[in-house]
């Protein structure tokens, strides 16, 4: 999950809160709002510094997803999604 902490943006994992360099785009089977992958982290223990900020990202970055095929690798660089170039 895209989350701002300290300052910069970062992928975490939703439930062990440990940032990844990489991410995967994956199919869940339902259409999905900024408010609801906020809920989950919040619910799994994640802190943000600024909760407008968090929301702002997820929205843009959720809106990015369909230009994104289903299991490309990507990175998160300023609050942007970039395909992972290995």
């Amino acid at each position: 999950m895209p989350s701002l902490s300290d300052g910069s943006w970062k992928l975490k994992g939703l439930k062990s809160k440990k940032d990844y360099q990489k991410g995967m785009i994956v199919f869940v089977g339902k259409d999905i709002t900024a408010k609801d992958v906020f809920a989950k982290m919040v619910d799994n223990g994640h802190v943000f510094s600024s909760v407008d900020s968090q929301l702002e990202c997820l929205e843009k970055l959720i809106s990015d997803i369909p230009n994104f095929k289903i299991g490309t690798k990507v990175t998160l660089s300023e609050g942007k999604l970039n395909v992972f170039q290995s």
